[in-house]
């Protein structure tokens, strides 16, 4: 008797930013990946993708793969699949431009909404480049007790899913699992029976036919 194949869907994958952006503005997609990332709760019935402030805010007008925001939160998505070696200031600049924007004033120094910024990386990182599938910088000081002074609740993540490991949360391994099998353009149905992981969600924005890779800028 023969073995049956799993069914595999032919996709566009994940490393392209108009596949990725396109599947995770999904809002229900794009609430649950920030939830299970972050471990908070965050609700929004619109994701904008390519999102630029009215105004420029420093030197460089930036422009974020994804954005979000409920009445507590500030959520930006990056997909990044060039290596650039300046890549950790960039996206440090990004995440403190999205506080620099909320202080309109002398007189209002505070922020109102949390900032999180999630950085998805597609490339083929070495051990000696990347040795982690998760890495997450808070703001909060520590005194000379070694304790962590809890006033800065912002947090940057860096994401990477080639570099899936044992230690990788379960929440977010979902997530990369998921990044990292679109990566060869195809991914196995099978996989992916629960609502928010239905191949569906991914493949109808995915698939070869629907979405061109056009804005990718380096190859696998």
């Amino acid at each position: 008797m023969k073995r049956m194949k799993n069914k595999m869907t032919q996709v566009v994958p994940l490393r392209y930013d108009t596949a990725f952006k396109k599947a995770f503005s999904q809002p229900e997609i794009f609430c649950q990946f920030a939830e299970d990332v972050l471990g908070i709760k965050f609700h929004t019935d619109e994701v904008h993708r390519g999102y630029k402030f009215l105004e420029p805010i420093g030197q460089v007008d930036i422009e974020h793969d994804l954005f979000a925001e409920d009445p507590e939160s500030r959520i930006v998505v990056e997909i990044q699949h060039v290596k650039e070696h300046h890549f950790y200031d960039r996206f440090l600049y990004y995440h403190l431009i999205n506080l620099v924007e909320q202080v309109k004033n002398s007189k209002a120094y505070q922020f109102d909404r949390t900032v999180y910024t999630i950085v998805v990386l597609t490339s083929p990182y070495s051990e000696n480049e990347i040795d982690f599938s998760v890495v997450i910088m808070d703001f909060n000081p520590i005194n000379e007790f070694n304790r962590k002074v809890e006033v800065y609740p912002h947090q940057l993540v860096f994401l990477v899913p080639r570099m899936l490991n044992d230690k990788t949360p379960t929440g977010i391994k979902a997530w990369l699992e998921l990044v990292l099998d679109s990566l060869d353009g195809e991914m196995d149905e099978s996989r992916y029976n629960t609502s928010i992981f239905s191949c569906k969600n991914f493949t109808q924005y995915g698939t070869c036919s629907s979405v061109s890779p056009c804005r990718t800028t380096a190859p696998l």
